[in-house]
C-alpha cells in the first residue's frame, strides 16, 4: 500500500502541472486522480472491494506507473480475502519460470534502452518506453507471486498479476499430460469437460506437481 500511495502523491504532481499550459487536461487528470484518491483511501480503511475498483478506475488513466498502485492493491484485496477465509496453509508452493521472467525483464529493458536512444531524432509520441516499463514491472511483480498454491484435496492457480485465483479440485481432474513444458488438464464439469492449461513454471516444479497428479489415477 506505501507503493500506491507514492504513486497517488507522484500522480498528483504531474496532474496539477498540466494546469500551466493545459487547464483542461490538468482539470480532467486531478479529477480522475480524486477517483484514485477516494478509492485507495476508502479501501485502505474499510477494505470494502467497492473501493478497490473504484481505485483501479483512478489510477489506469495514469499508465504505466497506475499500473503498480492496482498491482499493490490487487494483492492487498487478496490478502484480505485470504485472511476472512481463514483456510489451512498450501502444502506446497509453486513459482513463475525465472527463464521466462527473465526474458521478460530482459526485453523490458531493451525497450526502455530504445526509447532513450530514439527519442533525441523521433518527434512524435512514441509509446516503446512505456510498454518496456509495463514488461519490467510485470516481470518483478511475478517474481514473488506465487504460480500454484497445493492442498491436501485441491490445488489453486494464479495465471496472472491482476487475474483471480483458480480452485481446482483433485477429485476433478479426468487425466492429465504433459506438453513440453506445460501441463494439460481435463476436468470434469456441469457443462461436459473443461481443459485448462498450465504453464509458465519451472521445469522441476512440472515434475513435482506431476506427483500430485498422479493420485487421481491411482
Amino acid at each position: 500500500m506505501k507503493t500506491a500511495y507514492a504513486i497517488l502523491i507522484l500522480n498528483f504532481i504531474f496532474s496539477i502541472a498540466f494546469f500551466w499550459e493545459h487547464w483542461l487536461i490538468g482539470a480532467i487528470l486531478t479529477f480522475i486522480w480524486l477517483i484514485s484518491a477516494i478509492g485507495l483511501i476508502g479501501f485502505h480503511r474499510t477494505g470494502k472491494k467497492a473501493f478497490a475498483y473504484l481505485s483501479y478506475c483512478g489510477f489506469a488513466p495514469f499508465f504505466p506507473i497506475g499500473l503498480l498502485a492496482i498491482i499493490g492493491i490487487r494483492r492487498k484485496l487478496e490478502q484480505e480475502e485470504e485472511f476472512n477465509l481463514s483456510g489451512p496453509e498450501p502444502i506446497s508452493k509453486l513459482y513463475f519460470s525465472r527463464r521466462f521472467l527473465r526474458i521478460w525483464l530482459i526485453l523490458g529493458l531493451c525497450l526502455i534502452a530504445a526509447q532513450i536512444i530514439t527519442q533525441f531524432w523521433i518527434k512524435f509520441p512514441n509509446p516503446v518506453g512505456a510498454v518496456g516499463l509495463v514488461f519490467v514491472i510485470v516481470s518483478l511483480t511475478l517474481k514473488k507471486s506465487v504460480l500454484i498454491e497445493i492442498y491436501e484435496d485441491h490445488f489453486t492457480y494464479k495465471p496472472g498479476v491482476l487475474s483471480s485465483k483458480k480452485r481446482i479440485n483433485f477429485d476433478d481432474i479426468q487425466n492429465f499430460r504433459q506438453v513440453k513444458k506445460q501441463l494439460r488438464l481435463v476436468l470434469k464439469g456441469d457443462k461436459g469437460d473443461q481443459k485448462i492449461m498450465l504453464e509458465l513454471m519451472e521445469p522441476s516444479d512440472v515434475e513435482k506437481f506431476k506427483k500430485w497428479l498422479s493420485r487421481i489415477e491411482t
